[in-house]
């Protein structure tokens, strides 16, 4: 059986990635309130699309937040493991909010990208800014 194309949605909290993925996907009750500063998605979420007739899965994590971010890197690292045997890595959604600077978290963020085992493992790295 063919390996399922997943892409990864990455970004500081409260940045719309949940909000993507059922804009994406179709799917509903994954985007939930939060105020700056809090944590709105803790776990790994994984819908299904369709796109030209293949099937893709999309995986939102939770968001990085300043001072927790290994708490993060630890769930999005655990996702990617549960899945690494019917999937295959496709690319990268960085979200992000059109008003941010880059910040310590975002360039930590991005320095994780650069962690995975092989340049090739990551196809795609695609900046989507929301809001």
């Amino acid at each position: 059986m063919a390996k399922q194309p997943l892409s990864s949605q990455l970004g500081r909290i409260v940045t719309g990635r949940s909000t993507l993925l059922e804009d994406i996907t179709g799917a509903s009750g994954h985007s939930k309130d939060a105020s700056e500063g809090d944590i709105a998605t803790e776990e790994i979420q994984i819908e299904k699309v369709t796109t030209d007739g293949r099937q893709h899965l999309i995986m939102d994590t939770p968001g990085f937040h300043m001072d927790k971010e290994m708490d993060a890197v630890y769930k999005v690292n655990g996702g990617v493991q549960e899945v690494q045997n019917y999937t295959q890595t496709w690319g990268i959604l960085y979200v992000t909010k059109v008003d941010l600077r880059i910040e310590t978290t975002d360039e930590i963020l991005l320095g994780f990208n650069r962690c995975f085992p092989r340049q090739d493992f990551v196809r795609h790295i695609t900046f989507v800014t929301l809001h």
